[in-house]
């Protein structure tokens, strides 16, 4: 993975690349946000979780969108387009997982613990 992506955005997978559908406009900045678009490249395929069999790839999913660290005073977030993966033996479909998200999560483990830390280091009165 691109260090620059790594550093920008927090997220740790190591397929992540920036979108070459968005040459030259990988990062867009708007008044309150940046967005940045990835894509995951060269991901192994996984074995099916049914028939055990090797997957084969199947294009890519829709873009998820995964709230990141902010950059620059402005909210980061992630437009990543995940790896599907397709069982030729049962026809079962998976989609490739994030490192640094939780399944089915749109915000990014960076952001979770800097929310743990900020509460933990508050000081309640009684």
């Amino acid at each position: 993975m691109n260090n620059l992506i790594k550093s920008l955005t927090g997220l740790v997978d190591p397929y992540l690349i920036f979108d070459p559908k968005f040459k030259g406009r990988e990062i867009e900045y708007l008044q309150d946000s940046q967005l940045v678009h990835l894509v995951q490249a060269d991901v192994p395929s996984p074995k099916c979780s049914n028939c055990k069999v090797m997957m084969v790839k199947n294009g890519t999913f829709r873009p998820v969108f995964i709230h990141c660290l902010e950059a620059g005073g402005k909210d980061l977030i992630a437009i990543v387009r995940k790896q599907k993966f397709w069982c030729q033996h049962c026809g079962t479909t998976a989609l490739s997982k994030i490192k640094g998200v939780k399944a089915r999560c749109q915000i990014a483990n960076g952001i979770k613990l800097k929310a743990y830390n900020s509460l933990k280091s508050c000081h309640f009165k009684k």
